[in-house]
């Protein structure tokens, strides 16, 4: 339930200005830094033309400091755990291993002892609390982007850390855009919160290219100690901080700081807080799913590059990136140390796949070394057991996201049209994008003679189910390994289709669901002329016990 609150008065009142320019209004027709940037291309970095001051520049809240006369932190130490120059905790018996959390000036708010389980790690009223957002507008400005004027302002707004059992607030940056004609406007346009990969920060880019592309007012923030944001960051000591809770994890902030960004984009009053958006690559993916199992106002979720079921990465013939991590830890743990253990048992997102509010778009590269097909097949089939809605996109030749070993350009387009059309479908913005595409599904693949029954094939069966888009074009891809893939072009439709899979040397061919992995590629036709066919892909087969060849992960 939203807490009762006039979001207007909320907007301009958590407002703390810079003393240098006078109150900056949150939400409202701010003073400009510098005139108007019209960089088409904008991505966020200061240059010629590009105004927006370095983090250096800005004012961010003071660092922690001890309150009089207390100079330890530990469990009787309630007070310092929010530190920042608040006043001592009323509270002064506040258990640290529970989620209770002393707040800003010196109140307490009382959760109880964690439930045991993933979900319980989220105390909800905490995060949803906009009283407590503090917001600051440390600079507005307006950009072009694809031919829509965006404003855009460089934020802080309060976050939560969590070290040695006990929760502290931490200042976050921020990136807000909004289209330039949603200004002043009630409850009309969606909201997306923007999460960054692992080691990333939020720029000015992140946030105005969803504003500019698909009109929404979007969110881009940078997770606990990372860009100009408080608090620690994400190396591996802290990633695998989890045997006294696993809340201390930085896994558990940055998730929690999503949801945080999901408070502030609510009480925007342009905002409609019932079409609530979050898109994430790669750790920000990770940050999606959690965010998305837990928080039912997310209306869809869009992931690129991540997946939940680590196990299976860690167990691959070439592990995964959790044991590089773990190994880079102080001293090296390996896949058997109980931080693993703890992290994988509480923040692996397949805790949160069941539970899933938004609809949800999985991206994934065929060869992503990070998240192996493995995982992602996992990950859709726990995704879809609980809601047959969700989708998935399996790019062949594209290892992990953006940084494509095999192939970019087509890759990234193709990413780029199936988000499009996701977010228009999931959250309303165009009537076009009303009905849930089908999904692709394999259905056979057998040993046969083609060309005039005279060459060895396989001929691989394929259905896609009646729906409100036309499917134009597809193909099978398939694989031995997992690293090396083939493609062959679906023929006939609208509903059945066939590939033939040649020439193999001898009958029966080898080219089986047996021995191969196999996933299908439908593009579908929709909405006008601008409106580019989108791909979406089948659940990928692969046979019993397969472990696909993934390329080691480089330092």
């Amino acid at each position: 339930m939203r807490p009762e609150v006039d979001v207007r008065t909320l907007a301009l009142a958590l407002v703390l200005a810079p003393a240098c320019v006078g109150p900056v209004p949150f939400g409202a027709d701010a003073p400009k830094d510098g005139g108007v940037d019209t960089d088409a291309g904008d991505t966020g970095t200061d240059g010629p033309g590009d105004d927006l001051p370095s983090d250096t520049d800005a004012p961010v809240a003071p660092d922690e400091t001890d309150t009089a006369g207390d100079d330890t932190d530990g469990p009787g130490d309630s007070a310092d755990s929010a530190d920042s120059g608040t006043a001592s905790c009323a509270c002064d018996d506040l258990d640290p291993c529970t989620l209770d959390v002393c707040l800003p000036g010196g109140t307490c708010a009382h959760h109880g002892a964690w439930d045991g389980t993933p979900v319980g790690l989220f105390p909800q009223d905490l995060l949803r609390d906009p009283g407590t957002l503090e917001v600051q507008v440390l600079s507005t400005k307006t950009v072009t982007k694809n031919l829509r004027q965006v404003r855009v302002q460089e934020l802080r707004f309060t976050g939560w850390e969590s070290e040695a059992c006990m929760l502290r607030p931490v200042r976050l940056q921020a990136f807000l855009a909004m289209p330039v004609d949603v200004v002043g406007t009630t409850r009309s346009t969606p909201g997306l919160v923007v999460a960054h990969g692992l080691g990333g920060l939020a720029d000015e880019g992140a946030a105005v290219g969803p504003a500019g592309d698909h009109g929404l007012v979007t969110l881009a923030y940078s997770g606990p100690g990372q860009g100009a944001s408080q608090g620690t960051p994400s190396e591996p000591d802290h990633l695998f901080d989890t045997l006294t809770i696993p809340r201390d994890s930085w896994f558990w902030e940055h998730a929690a700081a999503a949801m945080r960004g999901l408070t502030l984009l609510g009480a925007l009053p342009e905002v409609d807080p019932g079409r609530l958006a979050m898109s994430g690559y790669s750790g920000g993916g990770v940050a999606t799913l959690i965010a998305n199992g837990v928080d039912d106002r997310l209306a869809a979720a869009v992931v690129v590059s991540a997946t939940g079921h680590w196990q299976l990465a860690v167990d691959n013939p070439t592990p995964g990136w959790q044991a590089d991590l773990l190994a880079d830890m102080t001293p090296p743990r390996t896949k058997d140390a109980p931080e693993w253990k703890a992290l994988e048992g509480a923040l692996d997102p397949r805790h949160f796949l069941a539970t899933a509010h938004g609809r949800t778009l999985l991206i994934d590269g065929t060869q992503d070394q990070f998240f192996p097909i493995d995982t992602a097949r996992a990950t859709m089939a726990d995704l879809q057991a609980a809601d047959p809605a969700h989708r998935l996109l399996e790019i062949v030749d594209w290892d992990h996201g953006w940084f494509a070993l095999f192939n970019d350009e087509l890759p990234g387009l193709e990413s780029s049209r199936a988000v499009r059309f996701w977010l228009r479908h999931a959250l309303g913005t165009a009537g076009s994008a009303a009905g849930l595409p089908s999904q692709p599904e394999l259905v056979d693949a057998q040993p046969a003679l083609c060309d005039g029954f005279t060459v060895p094939c396989t001929v691989v069966v394929v259905r896609v189910p009646p729906g409100p888009y036309a499917a134009v074009d597809g193909w099978v891809r398939f694989s031995a390994d997992g690293l090396g893939w083939a493609s062959a072009k679906l023929q006939g439709g609208p509903e059945i289709f066939t590939a033939e899979i040649k020439p193999c040397l001898s009958l029966p061919c080898t080219i089986t669901l047996a021995n191969h992995a196999m996933v299908v590629d439908v593009a579908f036709r929709w909405g006008g002329v601008l409106d580019e066919p989108f791909r979406l892909s089948s659940i990928p087969r692969l046979p019993p016990g397969f472990a696909p060849r993934i390329l080691p992960i480089q330092p």
